[in-house]
């Protein structure tokens, strides 16, 4: 969609310049523990289970925890100091430190825009919990399959590391577990997720595909590449990405150089076959044969879930013996 706009000699270095700018507008430092303790007041806009989770980890830490919700009548009010509607007055912002948003939320709700004019710091979840956990963290991405990849690469994991964890998108909070010090967690991550987390410093992650869904939110295909974009950190030379090169027809820049980014797909370094079935890494194929979803799809899922293995220590052997149970 893009890359014909960057072809001509010309236009190396805008497309550079792009890129740089939008690495360093997606890899804002994190919040440490110590920051927290200067931030008493926490507004948790949208409730469900993500701030839910998040108001039982904030109160565990004596911080003082209000929710704002549409439907306030269906909140716990155990968990909060006050319920109120979030579309009250802009006013219930007075005395908040720090905003914690629902992924549901959109990135114009007034709350929101009235929190950016006061520099109220806005966090995912996610976020959040990633400010308690200092272990590594697999992170993944996309439009499609992204519960199946998310599933599979722990199941992958558990192998080498029996206390792992998963969680994010695929349905349990990573606040929920953030302090229990896994050995290692993986996280289904939305672009509604990572619209508000800076830069997560994942170990590896991974972007599946990018389809046309969730516009309503993004407006653009351009914007809803870029919310995933914000998955990587390839300014850190030991964070592993893996990505779908059609993912880049949707960006402002070609594929990016990098010897830590890496392409899953037809004719690239990590790639499927069938009849066999199998799995070819730079290191290694595996063979796929029993392997019970069915579909070039799942082998996708299954490759990128091997890339992402590979990288935190999984030996082939290890990995080929989790791909028949």
């Amino acid at each position: 969609m893009f890359q014909h706009l960057f072809t001509q000699p010309d236009m190396i270095l805008q497309n550079q310049c792009i890129l740089t700018e939008c690495q360093s507008m997606f890899s804002q430092s994190m919040l440490s523990p110590n920051d927290l303790k200067n931030l008493d007041s926490y507004l948790i806009l949208g409730g469900g289970s993500s701030g839910d989770s998040a108001a039982l980890l904030l109160n565990s830490l004596g911080k003082k925890v209000i929710l704002a919700d549409r439907f306030p009548e269906k909140a716990n009010p155990s968990l909060y100091l006050k319920v109120l509607s979030d579309q009250m007055p802009q006013e219930i912002l007075d005395g908040i430190d720090c905003i914690i948003k629902s992924p549901g939320i959109l990135p114009d709700h007034p709350i929101l825009e009235f929190a950016r004019g006061k520099q109220i710091p806005i966090l995912s979840e996610i976020a959040l919990g990633r400010i308690f956990f200092n272990g590594p963290v697999i992170g993944i991405t996309g439009t499609d399959g992204k519960s199946t990849t998310t599933a599979l690469t722990y199941h992958l994991l558990k192998k080498k590391y029996p206390n792992a964890k998963m969680g994010g998108n695929i349905g349990v909070p990573f606040t929920s577990f953030c302090r229990e010090n896994p050995e290692i967690v993986v996280l289904e991550l939305s672009s509604y997720q990572l619209d508000d987390s800076p830069n997560l410093q994942l170990t590896a992650s991974a972007i599946l595909n990018l389809a046309s869904d969730h516009l309503e939110r993004h407006k653009t295909m351009e914007s809803y590449a870029l919310a995933k974009w914000k998955i990587q950190n390839l300014l850190d030379k030991e964070h592993q990405c893996f990505v779908n090169p059609n993912f880049f027809n949707y960006t402002p820049f070609v594929i990016p150089t990098h010897s830590n980014l890496h392409l899953v797909g037809e004719k690239e370094s990590y790639f499927v076959t069938q009849n066999p079935n199998k799995i070819h890494t730079p290191n290694h194929e595996y063979d796929v044969s029993l392997f019970p979803l069915k579909g070039k799809h799942n082998l996708m899922n299954l490759c990128f879930a091997i890339a992402l293995a590979e990288v935190v220590g999984l030996s082939p052997d290890q990995i080929q013996s989790q791909l028949v149970t």
